[in-house]
C-alpha cells in the first residue's frame, strides 16, 4: 500500500498495521468522513470503539459491499487489498473534484513546461526589458541603426536585435583584435600616384590642364562607384522585401 495515498487523503499515519482492528477502523472511518459520506458520525464512533471481533468484521463487510468488495463471494480478500481499494477510490474523488483535472493532459503539461523554460530564458535577456515602443528609445534605436548602416524597419525591436547582432559579429573585442592582427600581417598597400594616373586624352603640354583633367576623371570614377553602390543597396532592399513577403 502506498504511503503517498495515505498522505494524499490526509491520514495521520504513513503505514497501516492490517492486524490491528483499531488502525483499520480509523482509516475506514476517516475515508468515509472525508470522501465517501456513506455513514453517519455516530457510526464512525461506534465502528472505531467496537471491541467484538465478530461484530467488527460484520460491520466492515456490510460497509465494503457498497464498494463492490464482497467477502461472501471471495473470503480470501486480504485487508491489504481492502485498504488499497478504498484509498484508490478516495484518490479518485480528489481527482474528480479538481476543476482543472481535464486540462492536465501530457500535451498541456509539456506546453506549460516549455512556457516556463521560455519565460526563464526571456527574463535573462536584457533586450526583453526594453520598451521599444517608447518614442525616445525608438529614436535612439533608429539613430544607432543609421550609424551602423542598417536599413530602417517598421518594428523597432527587429532593428534593435539587428543592431545587436551586427555589433556582436563585427564590433566585438575578439573581432576587432583579429582584424587588427590581420592588418598588421597584411602586405603594404600600393600607393596611388596622382601624376601617373592616366588623363584619358592627349597630353595638353600644360601641367595645370592635365591635373584638371585627372581630377575630373577621378571625380567621374567616384561618382560611378557611388551610383553602383546605391544600385546594389536598392537591389538588396528589394530582395529583402521579396523574401519577407514570401515568408
Amino acid at each position: 500500500m502506498s504511503a503517498r495515498k495515505l498522505k494524499l487523503v490526509g491520514f495521520s499515519k504513513t503505514q497501516i498495521d492490517f492486524d490491528d482492528d483499531s488502525e483499520l477502523a480509523s482509516l475506514v472511518a476517516h475515508l468515509d468522513e472525508k470522501f465517501f459520506n456513506k455513514r453517519s458520525e455516530d457510526w464512525h464512533l461506534k465502528f472505531m470503539d467496537e471491541k467484538n471481533k465478530e461484530a467488527f468484521a460484520k460491520s466492515l463487510e456490510e460497509y465494503l459491499v457498497e464498494f463492490g468488495i464482497d467477502f461472501s463471494n471471495d473470503p480470501s480478500i486480504s485487508r491489504l487489498y481492502v485498504c488499497d481499494n478504498l484509498l484508490s477510490q478516495a484518490v479518485d474523488v480528489i481527482y474528480n473534484k479538481n476543476e482543472n483535472v481535464h486540462n492536465y493532459t501530457s500535451h498541456q503539461v509539456s506546453k506549460l513546461r516549455e512556457a516556463r523554460i521560455s519565460s526563464a530564458e526571456s527574463s535573462k535577456n536584457p533586450l526583453n526589458t526594453i520598451d521599444c515602443t517608447e518614442t525616445n528609445i525608438r529614436t535612439q534605436i533608429v539613430d544607432l541603426c543609421k550609424s551602423l548602416g542598417i536599413i530602417e524597419h517598421p518594428n523597432p525591436e527587429v532593428m534593435l536585435r539587428a543592431a545587436c547582432q551586427f555589433i556582436e559579429e563585427n564590433l566585438a573585442e575578439d573581432e576587432i583584435r583579429q582584424r587588427a592582427n590581420e592588418e598588421k600581417e597584411a602586405k603594404p598597400r600600393n600607393e596611388f600616384s596622382f601624376k601617373n594616373f592616366p588623363v584619358g586624352l592627349d597630353d595638353q603640354k600644360d601641367a595645370a590642364l592635365n591635373s584638371a583633367a585627372r581630377c575630373l576623371r577621378l571625380l567621374s570614377v567616384a561618382s560611378l562607384r557611388e551610383t553602383q553602390t546605391r544600385i546594389n543597396e536598392t537591389l538588396a532592399a528589394i530582395q529583402n522585401l521579396t523574401m519577407t513577403a514570401k515568408k
